[in-house]
């Protein structure tokens, strides 16, 4: 009787298998199926936030899977609306704003100390990360006076002895400025094509002259007696000299004073004279001027600018220029 029994379950096993290719052996198609029912619905009306975890894996079918997925892109993609995720992801965000494993996020940027609160800082540079500017740092340099506030580049100079916008130049042209007392002197100002220019009333030899301009600029700058290289220059000396009221002396000279030929360098830099002023008894230079003998200075004519060669020992008022750093 037994052994009728086992044999018919065999077949009935047999003809299930037949009817059902998928069939795996280890159990009915029935039981997995109504297997997969059950934790279907007891998961999703059980708890639902466990139901929205196994979504994020991977693990849910069908609608329920669908619906889940929904609140899994939430989770995955940012903060939800509701709980410490939010708190958490906001936490992150901030501390995450300028670093990622030790990069910045964005380029970095080059910061000063400021130690006059005047927004311009001095001092060794340092590079730091947007967002992470250290209390009393600053992105410009170039205060050449950190102690005063009003002493930085964004300063407007003026007639006090002081460079005051730390451009190395003192008491040179601005809005506040158009005439110093500068030099030992009065000197009348002008601005020309980022260049500044000093016509000064002190009677001078031409010979002297120079050493006094270098006075007026320190650091990188550069101030000398003043070179005239084009006409457009030359004709902007016109309302200076009419400030002056008089001829003044610029910085040209002959080193060969004792040859027949004129050899005319500037004395700012010892360079030869070049293109605009080069050919003698043409502009700029006066009718039958340069005529040689000692006269080894030149002077510009308050009345044509034209220029002409004048004795050392002749004293004239004397023009500077002066030049910021590159």
């Amino acid at each position: 009787m037994q052994l009728w029994i086992g044999i018919t379950s065999a077949g009935l096993a047999s003809a299930c298998t037949l009817e059902n290719p998928g069939f795996t052996g280890e159990a009915s198609t029935s039981s997995a199926s109504d297997s997969a029912i059950t934790d279907s619905s007891t998961t999703s009306t059980s708890n639902s936030t466990e139901t929205m975890t196994n979504s994020s894996s991977g693990s849910e079918t069908g609608s329920t899977s669908s619906t889940s997925s929904t609140s899994g892109g939430l989770t995955s993609a940012g903060p939800s609306s509701s709980g410490d995720v939010t708190t958490d992801a906001t936490t992150d965000a901030t501390t995450d704003a300028t670093t990622t494993d030790g990069m910045c996020e964005g380029e970095p940027i080059v910061v000063f100390f400021d130690e006059d609160d005047d927004q311009f800082g001095s001092g060794p540079p340092m590079t730091v990360c947007p967002g992470d500017i250290p209390p009393g740092y600053v992105g410009v340099s170039g205060d050449c006076n950190d102690d005063n506030d009003l002493i930085n580049p964004g300063a407007i100079e003026e007639c006090d002895g002081v460079d005051n916008n730390c451009n190395g130049i003192t008491d040179e042209y601005s809005q506040n400025n158009d005439k110093c007392n500068i030099l030992d002197t009065t000197c009348y100002l002008k601005e020309y094509d980022g260049h500044y220019y000093y016509a000064c009333m002190a009677q001078l030899k031409a010979s002297s002259a120079n050493n006094r301009c270098k006075m007026l600029a320190s650091n990188d700058a550069k101030s000398y007696h003043v070179m005239l290289t084009s006409i457009n220059e030359n004709t902007e000396m016109e309302p200076l000299l009419g400030k002056l009221g008089s001829d003044a002396s610029i910085g040209l000279m002959d080193k060969s004073i004792f040859n027949d030929f004129p050899d005319f360098i500037w004395v700012a830099d010892g360079s030869k004279v070049v293109g605009y002023g080069s050919v003698p008894k043409t502009a700029p230079w006066a009718p039958g001027s340069p005529d040689k003998g000692l006269e080894q200075w030149t002077k510009i004519h308050a009345n044509g600018l034209t220029w002409d060669d004048i004795g050392g020992g002749e004293k004239n008022p004397f023009i500077c220029e002066a030049e910021p750093p590159p």
